[in-house]
């Protein structure tokens, strides 16, 4: 960003894509295939010829119907996510809390 210094707004698509399409250690999953239910595809794998690109369903009501069981899976993968988010939480704040030594003070005690 710091070769772009006054362009950067031409950068924030490639950043937020980036963003949104990596994987995140918590949840193991996308922020995209959390909020749609599947894996985003890049722009260039859509003109291509993937294997991915051939399996997809030409016919789109054949389609449609696939994207709406997908979407219903979808609920079971959130709180899948949420439960690993909720344990990566825990463990950091195990990790950070290990040399936390809690002190009493009484009214009255000098603290610096």
């Amino acid at each position: 960003m710091d070769a772009k210094k006054g362009a950067w707004t031409d950068e924030l698509d490639r950043v937020l894509w980036s963003y949104r399409t990596t994987p995140r250690e918590a949840t193991n999953q996308t922020l995209f295939s959390l909020a749609y239910g599947m894996e985003a595809m890049a722009p260039a794998e859509v003109g291509s010829t993937s294997l991915r690109r051939t399996m997809l369903v030409q016919d789109t009501t054949l389609n449609t119907y696939m994207i709406m069981d997908r979407l219903e899976e979808l609920e079971k993968e959130r709180d899948k996510a949420l439960l690993r988010i909720q344990n990566y939480q825990l463990a950091a704040t195990k990790y950070y809390n290990k040399k936390v030594h809690n002190r009493h003070f009484d009214e009255g005690d000098l603290v610096l």
